[in-house]
């Protein structure tokens, strides 16, 4: 699954009309959260801190 990395060039965002960054991010969100869901993602740092109200500080990979 997932997108292929020959996808991700300057004429697949002009296709898009999108710029070529927009789309790498866009598409390093998506597979962040293919990983999310599928219980695959790593975190950092593990286990995440918390901030003043109990909430979870991390960043999901």
């Amino acid at each position: 699954a997932g997108l292929p990395t020959e996808a991700l060039t300057a004429s697949t965002a002009r296709m898009l009309r999108v710029g070529l960054d927009d789309l790498i991010d866009a598409s390093a969100c998506a597979w962040t959260a293919w990983r999310v869901a599928h219980g695959t993602a790593l975190c950092f740092p593990d286990p995440p801190d918390t901030d003043a109200f109990g909430l979870p500080i991390a960043i999901h990979a």
